[in-house]
């Protein structure tokens, strides 16, 4: 939350859906996961790319888009995976790689 409260514009007034409200369940799910924070942004940006594919007409340029961005996300997390792996911390995602392999 700090970080957001930091990040709010010095103007007055501002969308504070888009400067505080959007941003904090990406922020939170990323910390509960142990993911970078510094790349929320990115990831909401990649997840809200695949909600496109809710829409009722979706054009073959926008799945490429939509496609384009599912990769990116499952390259982003497989990246996380594998520095879980190697260096395992308290976050989510190591707690899981743990178990995984205990019941291995």
């Amino acid at each position: 939350i700090a970080q957001l409260l930091a990040e709010f514009p010095s103007q007055t007034p501002f969308d504070f859906i888009h400067h505080f409200a959007q941003p904090l369940p990406v922020l939170t799910i990323s910390a509960i996961l142990g993911l970078p924070l510094s790349q929320y942004r990115e990831v909401k940006r990649l997840g809200m790319k695949l909600t496109e594919t809710l829409g009722l007409y979706v054009t073959l340029k926008e799945l490429v888009s939509i496609n384009s961005a599912a990769k990116a996300l499952i390259d982003f997390f497989s990246e996380q995976l594998h520095q879980k792996r190697k260096h395992p911390d308290d976050s989510l995602i190591s707690r899981i790689l743990i178990a995984n392999a205990q019941d291995a």
